[in-house]
């Protein structure tokens, strides 16, 4: 019996898109948002971060070139493959640029060009509220100082409404209602032997949290948020395959796209 292809799950963040000056993004993804999901020469990335105003360490490049790989290698395909969004269209737009990427569909799909949108998520287009920003969200002052402490507070300090004087969601409430998108698309997924990839966008310090959160149940630790990387840069994801086993399970890992070690998960502590 031919052994069975692994389930993929592309988890990350929203390509470039304009910034606000009070912090965060507005709904949109720039040209070069769309360019580097192809991946750029270093010349071409350093003009880039110039261009936005950041450091090359805030961009990833090549986020669909490296789905192409896994693509090509488990033979996975639009009829088997879902898009996973928040209520912003900035997620759903990498997402779905990223997979024509993968799927190696030509030119760079923008908000213009509709024709890979529609061909690449047979499995359909979800809106994950658990990754979606509520208000209040997060102190902004503080993510644009040091992303990871909006990630840390919600294990350090579940409870609090405020951070640093700011009101903002409780930990205890992104947590609950990331960790629910996160297991269920791993359901969906294992309960639909056709569906075998599933890329998922977000937002910054909202989409680490299941994955940290995981980890940290697999592995019974206190790691904090940059012991696994850190905040997600603009355009990277993390990878978690679920590898179907004899016994009917799922060994799961994760990893982070820019090359931070392999981690395991154990559905059942999440």
């Amino acid at each position: 019996m031919a052994a069975q292809k692994p389930k993929i799950i592309y988890w990350g963040r929203h390509s470039i898109a304009p910034q606000k000056p009070e912090g965060g993004s507005y709904d949109e993804i720039k040209p070069e948002g769309f360019e580097i999901l192809r991946g750029v020469t270093p010349e071409r990335l350093e003009e880039i971060a110039k261009e936005n105003k950041v450091t090359t360490d805030a961009i990833h490049n090549g986020a669909g070139i490296a789905l192409k790989e896994l693509v090509d290698r488990y033979g996975l395909t639009p009829k088997g493959t879902s898009v996973g969004r928040t209520n912003k269209d900035r997620t759903y737009h990498t997402g779905v640029a990223t997979l024509a990427c993968g799927f190696g569909f030509p030119g760079i799909p923008t908000k213009e060009n509709e024709l890979p949108y529609t061909l690449v998520a047979d499995k359909g287009t979800y809106v994950e509220d658990g990754l979606t920003i509520l208000e209040p969200s997060i102190n902004l002052d503080i993510y644009k100082r040091d992303p990871d402490a909006n990630i840390d507070i919600v294990f350090n300090d579940p409870e609090a409404i405020e951070h640093e004087g700011v009101v903002v969601e409780p930990g205890w409430s992104r947590l609950q209602r990331s960790v629910g998108s996160l297991k269920g698309v791993m359901l969906r997924m294992m309960n639909d032997p056709e569906h075998n990839l599933a890329v998922v966008t977000g937002h910054a310090t909202y989409n680490e949290v299941p994955v940290f959160h995981a980890i940290r149940e697999t592995l019974g630790s206190d790691l904090k948020s940059a012991d696994f990387g850190g905040a997600l840069k603009m355009g990277e994801y993390w990878t978690i395959k679920m590898e179907p086993q004899s016994n009917g399970s799922y060994k799961i890992k994760a990893n982070l796209n820019r090359g931070a070690a392999i981690a395991p998960i154990d559905l059942n502590k999440i």
